[in-house]
């Protein structure tokens, strides 16, 4: 709920992944209380499916596509793994990471899911 437009993990990839990230650590307490050691995979399964729905709202002839479903799987699971297991870290260095995974969500948009947006 965090995440008001979760369909800019295409338009704005960088910005979104930044606001998953924050969103998640924001949530670390709770998280780790309702969702600890394995169960954390029930929490992100269930995110990317929320998320990436709302994607395909928006582009729904690219819901079967191979390409969209594993590059936004990387998206928001990559989000998802640097933010909770790492919430005790340096806040500096989880900011840095977070960035330069934005930058690097921005290429996987612009070489795989770019040509094909509306």
């Amino acid at each position: 709920k965090n995440i008001p437009h979760p369909d800019s993990l295409v338009n704005n990839p960088k910005l979104c992944v930044e606001e998953l990230a924050f969103a998640l650590n924001s949530q670390d307490s709770l998280i780790s209380i309702l969702f600890s050691g394995t169960r954390s995979a029930i929490l992100v399964n269930r995110l990317e499916e929320g998320i990436k729905q709302q994607v395909f709202l928006r582009y729904p002839k690219y819901k079967d596509d191979v390409k969209w479903n594993i590059v936004l799987s990387f998206m928001i699971q990559g989000a998802f793994q640097i933010s909770i297991p790492y919430t005790k870290g340096n806040k500096d260095d989880i900011i840095d990471v977070i960035e330069v995974v934005g930058d690097v969500n921005e290429c996987l948009i612009q070489r795989f899911l770019a040509p094909d947006k509306e």
